[in-house]
C-alpha cells in the first residue's frame, strides 16, 4: 500500500485501489484505507480499519473516521455528469433509470425495424418466386435442360417446388428453390444456369432462416442434411428425401434451431462434401441436432477421384450406383457417429 495522500476532490475509483488493491465489498459498497489524512494512514492493514466507504453505484464516498470525502464524487462520476459536481443518490440513481429505460426503448424499436424489414424482404421472395415459371412450362425448357444436364430429372425438382426465370434480378436465367420455414417459403436461391456467368447464385430474403426442402423430407421420421439445393435434388433421385441448408455458416446456425426440434429426437445423417469444408461445416452443424436428443450421424459421397458431393457422383455414375451407395452407408451399423462433443469417431 502506498503512504501518500490524496485530495478528496480530486480522486478517482483508480487511485484507491492502487492505494489499497486488498480492498473489500460489503452490502453493495467497497471499503478501503483512507488516503486522505495521516491519521488513517497511520492505521495498520486490517479489515477493520479500511473506514473508507465507497458507493461504487453513486460515486460517493466518506471515511467514517477523518469524514473525508463529505459531499464529494470519484472523478469517474463527475466526468459523466460535468454540469454537475455530485448528484445526490436518488437523483443519480433516477438518471441511471431513465438512461436504461431509454435504452431499453431504443432496443425495441430497432428490433422492431428489423422484423420489418425481416417482412418486407419475404415478401419481396415470395413475389419474385412468384414470379419464376413452372418447370412444365415450355418455356422453363433451359432449366430443365440444364437439371438433365447434371444428372436430374425434372420431377422431383417439379414436385419440391424448383422454378426457372429467365431474367432473374435482370441478369440471366436461372433455377429457382424455395426457402422454407416448415412449409412457408421465407427466400429464394436461385442459381445461374449461364456458364458463361461469373456470379453463380444469388438469393432474395433472409436464406438464413429456411432451407430447401426435397418432396416430403419434413415428414420423414428422420432428416438427411445435405448443402446445396443440386445435392438434396441428386439424393432424391435415389429416393431419399432431403434437406439443403444452403451454405450454412458458423454465426447463423443458431437459426437452424426450429429445424432441429423439428427432426428431436430422430436420427439426422449430415451429408455435406468428402473434403475438408464439408468435415468441419459437419462438426459445427451436430450439436444444432444433437441438442434436441437427435442421433447424428454422417454420410459422405464415396472418397473418390472427381467425386466432391452427391451431384458429382450421379453425374459420374448411373442412379443405381447412387442408391446402392446411400442405401449402403445409412445401414446403422455401418455408419460413424458424429457427436458434438466427442468429434466424429468410429460407433
Amino acid at each position: 500500500m502506498q503512504l501518500m495522500t490524496f485530495d478528496p476532490k480530486d480522486v478517482s475509483l483508480a487511485d484507491l485501489n492502487n492505494h489499497d488493491g486488498r480492498s473489500f465489498a460489503a452490502s453493495g459498497k467497497r471499503r478501503f484505507m483512507c488516503p486522505f489524512s495521516l491519521d488513517c494512514l497511520g492505521k495498520s492493514v486490517k479489515n477493520e480499519h479500511r473506514s473508507l466507504t465507497v458507493d461504487t453505484q453513486t460515486g460517493q464516498f466518506y471515511c467514517h473516521r477523518c469524514t473525508a470525502g463529505k459531499g464529494s464524487l470519484l472523478n469517474e462520476f463527475k466526468t459523466h455528469n460535468p454540469k454537475r459536481e455530485w448528484l445526490p443518490p436518488d437523483e443519480y440513481r433516477a438518471m441511471k433509470k431513465t438512461e436504461k429505460a431509454a435504452a431499453a426503448q431504443h432496443a425495441r424499436e430497432r428490433k422492431q425495424r428489423e422484423a420489418e424489414e425481416t417482412l418486407d424482404a419475404i415478401g419481396k421472395a415470395r413475389k419474385m418466386y412468384e414470379e419464376a415459371l413452372s418447370l412444365d412450362v415450355s418455356e422453363a425448357k433451359p432449366g430443365v435442360d440444364y437439371l438433365r444436364s447434371r444428372g436430374l430429372g425434372p420431377l422431383f425438382s417439379l414436385l419440391s417446388g424448383v422454378r426457372f426465370h429467365p431474367t432473374w434480378y435482370g441478369r440471366g436465367p436461372a433455377l429457382v428453390f424455395p426457402m422454407r420455414r416448415n412449409e412457408a417459403i421465407v427466400a429464394a436461391d436461385a442459381r445461374y444456369i449461364d456458364p458463361a456467368m461469373t456470379l453463380k447464385c444469388q438469393a432474395v430474403g433472409p436464406k438464413r432462416l429456411g432451407v430447401f426442402a426435397t418432396v416430403e423430407a419434413f415428414r420423414q421420421p428422420w432428416a438427411v442434411i445435405v448443402e446445396s439445393p443440386i445435392d438434396a435434388l441428386s439424393l432424391a433421385e435415389a429416393a431419399v428425401p432431403a434437406i439443403a441448408v444452403c451454405g450454412v455458416q458458423r454465426n447463423t446456425i443458431g437459426q437452424l434451431e426450429w429445424l432441429s426440434s423439428m427432426f428431436a429426437g430422430k436420427p439426422v445423417w449430415l451429408g455435406f462434401d468428402a473434403d475438408d469444408a464439408g468435415e468441419e461445416t459437419a462438426h459445427a452443424i451436430a450439436p444444432a441436432f444433437a441438442a434436441y436428443g437427435s442421433r447424428v450421424l454422417q454420410l459422405r459421397p464415396p472418397k473418390q477421384a472427381g467425386i466432391k458431393d452427391w451431384n458429382d457422383l450421379i453425374c459420374a455414375a448411373d442412379h443405381r450406383v447412387l442408391m446402392e451407395v446411400v442405401y449402403h452407408a445409412i445401414e446403422p451399423d455401418r455408419l460413424p457417429l458424429l457427436s458434438h462433443q466427442a468429434g466424429m469417431n468410429p460407433q
